[in-house]
């Protein structure tokens, strides 16, 4: 039970007693994060707070797993401020569906089908959080529909006159997904600003006579920089113009001197309100958060980035990041910020997820072909070591090509094609209901294109796609022509895994490996997620023994089952090291005579990096 009543001995100060040890963390996180000028006294576990400050107190919700919300109304407490004395109060407590977000018909209920797309209450949870904070980050993991709740968020500020329109800050592939999802949730107009009109006077204002109850303009991360000033000089330049952004994917700004970073964060900065969206945020490194919260709300933590890596991040002799320190202190000032739930806090509402790897022995010929490329790759490192030139970079281009040769020896300019992962995947394609879908995901294009092939060859109808073959605006096309066909299996590169919702397919398979944990998730997440019809979702991964592919699935193994989120109270999954990765060349697949040879020879005047 939590109580509220004035101090006994000074009405000045407003007295909260906790009396029930399961409301004493609450209580702790309200005051100490929310409440200017508050005092506790921890021996009674009392706090006191002074009454001149209530009307500075602002309203607070618990989002931790969206199942409850405390509600601490500065109004309320303030209209009660005489009658404290010698009565207990009790903080309302809601669960997340009562919540009016007093949007009066502005967000849809059914999409053009008739199906329900009514928000879920954790959602509710989300975009009234986007509403207290005014400038935060949601980082619900892939699939819970982050974007609806920013959606949501925005028009309750157009509801209240607080904002004529948002500027939707965005990854340029994902443009025809927020245009659907506007116009699929939201009677708001939704406008793709151009070159020409970032060209022209007032290029965000200039729509409100057109789109009076609100409206959105897409603005892609590629398109900030060349057109910074004039944007700045329309949001601030009108006293009568609010505008409002909602930044996906916030992750693009986590490196400090990119261009597309920079002007972003002065864009962020000029406005009102800002929602970011991204659930990898702390994708590589703890700088990424002083980063992205630069833009989101700077005033999270109050330092410059040469302040903030000294006292929160872990760095080599050569200066480096590789960890974090203060932890505690990161999340204390993170978690009014931050709302994150994952999957499995709101499984009631999710369809389930079914899980396998699959361990393939390389045959003989592919081993051979392994090992050939392995010995070539590690002289190539051996010798940047020498020359003292080896870097993480060098070394990871290096690795791919150990990667490509896990895959179809074709990609590498062997003239025999041998794929030993292959029969594995017809086996599973063949083993699913007739009905059922797929998505098939490589990194590599060329992996992609040969895949396709050999699909095609195996009289498996398939539609492939990777940065050559589809252009962004046709992405969102040939997702939605392959769930209308009855081809069985979509093979993509890595270009689906951010923005793109596969819904129609039930199952995922991991044709390689990606060396982040985030990565892998988020191509799960392309069909794991709320608007997914099937009961149960298949995400198999087909891996290769004893080479690269099982270090890099040891180590994200680790890292998984620590834990990659400080929010979590867990270690982030820090930056690979040249150490790290030297030790994946001791993987040497058997098969074959241990001196059989391909007789290939790597050409490295190709990088082994690909395309996507």
């Amino acid at each position: 039970m939590i109580t509220v009543g004035t101090h006994h001995k000074d009405d000045s100060l407003l007295v909260i007693d906790i009396k029930d040890a399961a409301d004493f963390d609450t209580a702790v996180y309200i005051m100490r994060n929310r409440v200017p000028g508050a005092q506790f006294e921890k021996g009674i576990k009392r706090w006191t707070i002074p009454v001149a400050t209530l009307e500075d107190i602002p309203p607070y919700y618990d989002t931790t797993y969206g199942k409850e919300i405390v509600a601490l109304e500065a109004s309320a407490l303030k209209r009660f401020e005489r009658q404290f004395a010698g009565k207990n109060i009790a903080i309302e407590v809601k669960s997340g569906h009562e919540f009016d977000l007093g949007l009066n018909g502005r967000l849809k209920t059914e999409d053009e089908y008739g199906s329900d797309i009514t928000m879920r209450p954790y959602q509710t949870v989300g975009a009234k959080f986007f509403d207290v904070t005014g400038k935060a980050l949601n980082g619900d993991t892939v699939g819970l529909g982050k974007s609806i709740q920013a959606v949501a968020a925005s028009q309750m500020r157009f509801e209240k006159g607080e904002a004529d329109c948002f500027l939707l800050i965005i990854p340029p592939s994902l443009t025809e997904k927020w245009v659907q999802e506007i116009e699929k949730f939201t009677h708001s107009a939704v406008h793709r600003l151009t070159r020409n009109e970032l060209l022209k006077k007032n290029p965000l204002s200039r729509y409100r006579k057109k789109y009076k109850a609100g409206y959105y303009l897409i603005l892609s991360y590629s398109m900030t920089f060349r057109y910074v000033d004039r944007i700045l000089k329309d949001i601030e330049g009108d006293g009568d113009f609010s505008a409002g952004a909602i930044v996906d994917e916030v992750q693009y700004i986590k490196n400090y001197g990119a261009k597309r970073t920079k002007a972003t964060k002065q864009i962020t900065n000029a406005c009102k309100y800002v929602y970011g969206l991204s659930a990898t945020y702390l994708e590589t490194s703890v700088t990424n958060i002083h980063s992205i919260f630069d833009g989101l709300n700077p005033g999270v933590f109050r330092m410059s980035e040469f302040k903030f890596k000294e006292r929160y991040a872990e760095t080599s002799y050569w200066g480096q990041t590789t960890g974090y320190k203060h932890g505690d202190e990161i999340k204390k000032r993170l978690e009014p910020w931050v709302i994150r739930r994952h999957s499995e806090d709101v499984s009631d509402q999710m369809p389930s997820r079914q899980e396998t790897t699959y361990w393939m022995d390389l045959n003989a010929r592919q081993a051979a072909f392994y090992r050939d490329v392995l010995e070539q790759v590690t002289d190539k490192i051996n010798d940047a070591k020498r020359e003292g030139q080896l870097q993480v970079a060098t070394a990871l281009s290096l690795t791919m090509y150990l990667r490509q040769a896990c895959l179809n020896t074709v990609i590498m300019g062997h003239k025999e094609p041998v794929d030993s992962k292959f029969d594995t995947l017809l086996e599973l394609i063949n083993d699913t209901e007739k009905k059922d879908k797929l998505v098939v995901f490589c990194w590599f294009a060329q992996g992609v294109r040969a895949l396709g092939k050999s699909l095609d060859a195996a009289g498996i109808s398939n539609t492939a796609i990777w940065a050559g073959n589809a252009k962004i605006k046709d992405r969102v096309q040939i997702i939605k022509e392959f769930g209308e066909s009855d081809k069985k299996v979509l093979v993509s590169s890595d270009i689906l895994r951010e923005g793109h919702d596969v819904v129609v397919a039930q199952h995922v398979i991991n044709y390689d490996i990606m060396w982040n944990p985030s990565n892998m998730e988020q191509r799960a997440g392309r069909v794991h997620r709320l608007s997914q019809k099937a009961s149960t979702v298949f995400v198999n991964t087909i891996l290769s023994r004893n080479t690269v592919e099982q270090y890099m699935f040891d180590r994200m193994s680790q890292y998984k089952a620590m834990g990659h989120d400080i929010m979590d109270d867990k270690r982030t999954f820090r930056k690979i090291s040249v150490k790290e990765i030297v030790k994946a060349l001791q993987f040497k697949p058997e098969g074959g005579s241990s001196g059989g040879s391909s007789g290939f020879k790597v050409d490295f005047s190709k990088k082994g990096k690909s395309k996507k």
